[in-house]
């Protein structure tokens, strides 16, 4: 065979895998400091949430739902706050993951891909599990700038 479509071939090869490659080191690379979820906490986590959000220029209301797995929390939230007399609803994707077994950090995004909305928040998983608190940080796209505030949620019953 040819050596310049040998070549092309393994050019063409490694185009593909190069990529696919690329994405599962970053993702395990995102999760080496995720710790194990055991069969408790997966149990006390999974399912629905509702809070409050308090940030120093508003509140807001917040109801996720989350899915723990091996390392990894999945979830997805719906978020109510009202900005300049209106009321608005966002969708927010979470993942994330438990460090120090208690310890919940989820990053966020909102899922609309023309809204800048993004940050990460750091909860407690209470040791009577139906209450989680904790803070976060991100940027709002209402506010245009750096937010922060608590949250606190507690689980709904199944």
């Amino acid at each position: 065979m040819d050596p310049t479509i040998v070549a092309a071939y393994v050019s063409g090869g490694f185009a593909v895998i190069g990529p696919i490659l690329t994405y599962f080191i970053t993702k395990a690379y995102e999760r080496r400091f995720l710790e194990p979820i055991g069969r408790d906490r997966e149990e006390a986590l999974n399912g629905n949430w509702q809070g409050t959000i308090v940030q120093s220029t508003l509140t807001a209301d917040i109801d996720i739902r989350l899915h723990a797995k091996n390392k990894e929390v999945v979830g997805e939230a719906h978020l109510r706050v009202q900005f300049d007399g209106v009321v608005h609803a966002i969708t927010l994707a979470v993942t994330g993951g438990f460090l120090h077994d208690r310890f919940l950090k989820l990053d966020y995004k909102n899922t609309n891909r023309g809204t800048i909305q993004f940050g990460a928040m750091v909860l407690e998983l209470a040791p009577h599990p139906s209450t989680m608190e904790g803070q976060y940080v991100g940027y709002g796209s209402f506010t245009e700038s750096i937010v922060s505030g608590q949250i606190l949620f507690t689980k709904k019953p199944t």
